[in-house]
């Protein structure tokens, strides 16, 4: 009979906790375990009940982002009985659910800064009494305070739950198929790890070494918490929208060359920055002026206007036979993959070969000396086709151009030195006939 106000007691306990304290809490998902005792006034079962004591072991997985507990508890517990039978016991295994109002101390005197909680659970459970062993099924259910003690989150809690236990055995000898078990619990939980340090931005930096603690969503960060810039422009990688821009070059809010003198061709690539407003200027950026191909021939007397960058001209302003490093021209690093700025050059190679339709040319590939012979000389032949073939998607026919890798054998500085080695990674172009 006196199941419904112990029941009733307990929800209004419930009630009255929730009314004191404050449900927005920060969440601290470290799994710990769990010890203390218990005390059990139970109900009859054999005759005048007393009470009877033990000790409950438990683990606790805290459920992210939320402030609810799944905790496992094994607790053993001795039943007294007017038998004086010392030897009858209990134990039993119960997966509970705790809800905690805060995961931290309350503000409340009224509470003496404890931290209420709600727990219920439903388990298994063996009673032994006189000499006969009998299975259950637990439900329970009950509230609690809890008192973190330290700063690693070391907590005591107390607690008290109503146990009802069904036991279909005793219903079928004609006695109550269930029985409500009081149990006052006191113990001390530990979490298992240490608390981790906040992360106000969430980028996987705590805030006590972030040095960008602002980072939006989802953007990758190094060590120090800030978002990479690769071209060192001082334009992050998510909001530069020119990546590749060659290091030192002013550029805009958006990671690109400016075009101080609005001709169309970024600074990054104008050889001719301050070209005068509304002229006509080639891929380079230069005005088309009396030497537009700027061979020393004026364009009058010029018979091939578009020789290329540094090609030695004859009287008429046509290539002579010769070698001519095409600077500028560079890939991919360790592969044959054209750069932009690469490809800006080579229109200008374009071009002067379409002013002289009879020039034939070998393109040859070199590297420098670093990594195996034979890779650097794939790599060298891989180079000279991959200008060979950009060439011919431009208009060049393929019959007039032959590519060809030398590798790491000729040299045009030392390989000693990284100054060197730049110079021989290079693409040349050779006049082989008119």
């Amino acid at each position: 009979m006196r199941k419904l106000p112990l029941l009733a007691c307990i929800a209004g306990s419930g009630l009255m906790l929730v009314a004191a304290t404050t449900s927005a809490q920060q969440t601290d998902d470290r799994r710990y375990i769990y010890a203390g005792g218990v005390y059990v006034l139970q109900d009859d079962r054999v005759g005048e009940a007393d009470g009877g004591s033990g000790g409950t072991f438990g683990y606790g997985i805290p459920i992210a982002g939320t402030n609810f507990d799944v905790e496992f508890d094994f607790t053993f517990n001795s039943l007294k009985t007017e038998t004086d039978d010392d030897r009858d016991f209990q134990r039993s295994g119960v997966a509970n659910v705790f809800y905690h109002f805060s995961r931290y101390n309350s503000d409340s005197r009224l509470l003496l800064n404890f931290s209420p909680y709600l727990v219920g659970g439903i388990g298994l459970v063996e009673e032994d009494l006189l000499d006969q062993s009998e299975n259950a099924v637990t439900v329970e259910a009950g509230v609690g305070l809890r008192n973190i003690l330290n700063s690693h989150g070391v907590a005591v809690r107390a607690d008290v739950r109503l146990a009802e236990v069904f036991n279909n055995s005793l219903a079928a000898q004609g006695q109550s198929d269930s029985f409500t078990d009081i149990r006052f619990n006191v113990g001390v939980s530990v979490p298992l790890s240490a608390r981790r340090s906040p992360d106000s931005d969430g980028d996987g930096v705590a805030d006590a070494t972030d040095r960008c603690p602002n980072s939006a969503a989802g953007v990758r960060v190094d060590f120090n918490g800030c978002e990479g810039d690769n071209d060192y422009d001082g334009v992050n990688n998510s909001l530069d929208r020119c990546p590749r821009t060659p290091r030192g070059t002013p550029v805009d809010p958006r990671g690109c060359s400016n075009d101080t003198d609005a001709d169309g061709v970024l600074d990054a690539y104008d050889e001719c920055p301050n070209t005068p407003p509304n002229s006509t200027v080639n891929a380079s950026g230069c005005a088309r002026i009396r030497d537009t191909d700027r061979d020393g021939v004026t364009d009058s007397a010029d018979a091939c206007p578009d020789t290329g960058k540094g090609v030695k001209v004859d009287a008429k302003g046509c290539a002579v036979p010769q070698t001519v490093v095409l600077e500028g021209v560079t890939f991919e690093t360790a592969s044959d993959v054209l750069t932009p700025n690469a490809k800006v050059v080579l229109d200008d190679q374009v071009t002067a070969l379409k002013g002289q339709p009879d020039m034939t040319v070998e393109i040859g590939g070199h590297t420098d000396n670093r990594g195996a012979e034979t890779y650097n000389f794939g790599l060298s032949v891989k180079r000279a086709e991959a200008v060979r073939d950009y060439m011919a998607e431009q208009g060049i026919a393929a019959s007039r151009m032959t590519a060809r890798g030398y590798g790491e054998s000729k040299p045009r500085a030392s390989n000693d030195t990284a100054e060197g080695r730049q110079q021989n990674r290079r693409v040349e172009l050779k006049v082989t006939g008119q």
